[in-house]
């Protein structure tokens, strides 16, 4: 359990013990001090920010982010999404300010900004958008719907992953 402000928050969700609970979705973010711990579970999220930037790791069929710099540097685990990939997952570094890929067809784009990141899917599936320094979760369904087939990311089970455009 996490103390906040001389507080302490929780919440069993399916079995896990979390702080703080949203839509279902348990979330957990480590912020300048301040600590609101929980462990995701499903398609759940936990949010760890470092310095200005945004670290997400999900369990199941999500992705996981974690932030280097101001960049974004996307880490997958099993066949997901990864900026530094295990095999033939989508891969690119981002320097600078952060990272910027597109995918041709209807694949993945994501931006990053000075103080997080902001992930823009083309079609039917993740959109993460931070505002300031904090984290704001959007998506056209419920929670995080990217699905990985084969060993590379698509959304919505594209049979060829995504291509990626440096």
């Amino acid at each position: 359990m996490a103390r906040v402000k001389g507080r302490v928050y929780q919440t069993r969700v399916k079995g896990e013990v979390c702080q703080t609970k949203s839509e279902g979705r348990c979330l957990a973010i480590k912020s300048e001090g301040r600590v609101l711990s929980n462990k995701s579970e499903w398609r759940g999220l936990s949010n760890k920010s470092e310095g200005r930037c945004l670290a997400n790791k999900s369990e199941g069929r999500g992705l996981a982010n974690k932030s280097e710099g101001l960049g974004l540097s996307n880490k997958s685990e099993g066949r997901c999404l990864s900026n530094k990939s295990e095999g033939r997952c989508l891969s690119n570094k981002s320097e600078g300010r952060g990272l910027a890929n597109k995918s041709d067809g209807r694949g993945l784009a994501i931006q990053s900004d000075w103080r997080g990141l902001a992930i823009k899917s083309e079609g039917r599936g993740l959109a993460i958008t931070s505002e300031g320094r904090g984290l704001s979760n959007k998506s056209e369904g419920h929670g995080l719907s990217n699905k990985c087939e084969g060993r590379d990311l698509s959304n919505k089970g594209d049979e060829r992953g995504l291509l990626s455009k440096l």
